[in-house]
């Protein structure tokens, strides 16, 4: 017998894994996460959860990331929860410096500073580009993230800086050409390993923004399929090592050199909970 499912889509889950129990959600975020929740495509007989829902006995919940306010969201409507990783370790694997041990070298040159002063000079040097990117240890769909010219700050960068620097280290990188986005999908299980679900082309806007995913073929990845795949796979045994399981996918980006040489950047991002083009072929 197929579960019936009801989905906690807490859309907001890297601001929780950021501030941690003094998140609240600000009510214009709430409102515009709401209906993005409501937008997205449930698989068939599945319920979506949210304060009005008012949800059958015998659903079993899944949970887009399973952080405390979404494992209290579920228990608040009698809905029966599988097992999750302890929230230090969700919260370790979706920051961004568990990426980054995992990429090192990928793309260069890059620093993980702590202090004001530790990004000022680094962006004082010339970027290969010109710009470079600062981005936060949490955050999605381009939150959390300022683009920088090679220089001197201006007071804005200051004050952005000193606010993101409360919480965790940022990660500075050059700002890069994307010629092609990719990701792939998967599940990282404690009884059966690392199981791969799907390819997919993804479009985010300038901001960093999602705006869509579709599924590929090996062929549509600019020859880097193989590679790209090999790297999700070591991200799925970084996470069973780490102590997480359940779904995740790596975000990962096409760009040229200044020789002109297309470069595979395989992971960019880590995502340990479910994705924006997730469906039904990935499983739930």
């Amino acid at each position: 017998m197929t579960a019936r499912l009801a989905f906690v889509l807490n859309l907001d889950a890297e601001h929780e894994l950021e501030a941690g129990a003094r998140w609240t959600i600000p009510r214009a975020l709430a409102a515009r996460l709401d209906t993005i929740a409501h937008g997205v495509r449930l698989p068939e007989g599945a319920v979506l959860v949210h304060p009005g829902a008012q949800i059958p006995v015998g659903y079993e919940a899944r949970l887009w990331c399973p952080t405390p306010r979404a494992i209290a969201a579920a228990r608040q409507k009698g809905i029966a929860l599988e097992p999750t990783a302890p929230i230090e370790v969700i919260r370790r694997v979706n920051e961004r410096g568990f990426a980054a041990e995992l990429s090192r070298g990928e793309l260069e040159p890059t620093t993980i500073a702590t202090s004001l002063e530790a990004v000022e000079a680094f962006v004082a040097l010339a970027s290969p580009t010109g710009r470079w990117r600062l981005k936060k240890g949490l955050g999605a769909s381009g939150r959390g993230q300022r683009t920088l010219v090679s220089g001197a700050l201006s007071l804005e960068d200051r004050g952005w800086i000193v606010r993101a620097l409360r919480y965790a280290p940022l990660y500075v990188e050059p700002e890069i050409a994307i010629e092609k986005e990719l990701c792939v999908y998967g599940w990282a299980r404690r009884d059966r390993g690392v199981e791969l679900t799907g390819l997919r082309g993804q479009t985010t806007d300038g901001k960093g923004q999602f705006v869509r995913a579709g599924r590929i073929d090996a062929g549509d990845c600019l020859g880097f399929a193989t590679p790209l795949q090999a790297a999700a796979e070591r991200v799925g045994d970084a996470l069973l090592e780490a102590g997480y399981h359940g779904p995740f996918g790596i975000d990962a980006y096409v760009h040229r050199t200044n020789g002109g040489a297309r470069v595979l950047r395989a992971i960019s991002e880590i995502n340990a909970r479910y994705c924006m083009g997730w469906d039904e072929r990935d499983g739930f």
